[in-house]
């Protein structure tokens, strides 16, 4: 799936959590939460976790 990275970046952010701290809350290791940030891209299972741990609905952090 092709994500947002830039709305992902803004709502951590903005629930001034760093990335180790979104890392944790998503159930990945933060090795593996900035190789998803910088491809742009993620399994259905880890975007799903990304946006729960930012309690946002999927397709607010999804591109286009």
């Amino acid at each position: 799936m092709d994500l947002n990275c830039r709305r992902i970046e803004e709502v951590r952010v903005r629930q001034g959590l760093n990335q180790t701290e979104l890392a944790n809350k998503a159930g990945l290791s933060r090795q593996w939460l900035s190789v998803i940030l910088l491809r742009g891209s993620a399994t259905t299972e880890a975007a799903i976790k990304i946006a729960d741990a930012l309690e946002v609905p999927l397709q607010e952090i999804l591109e286009g």
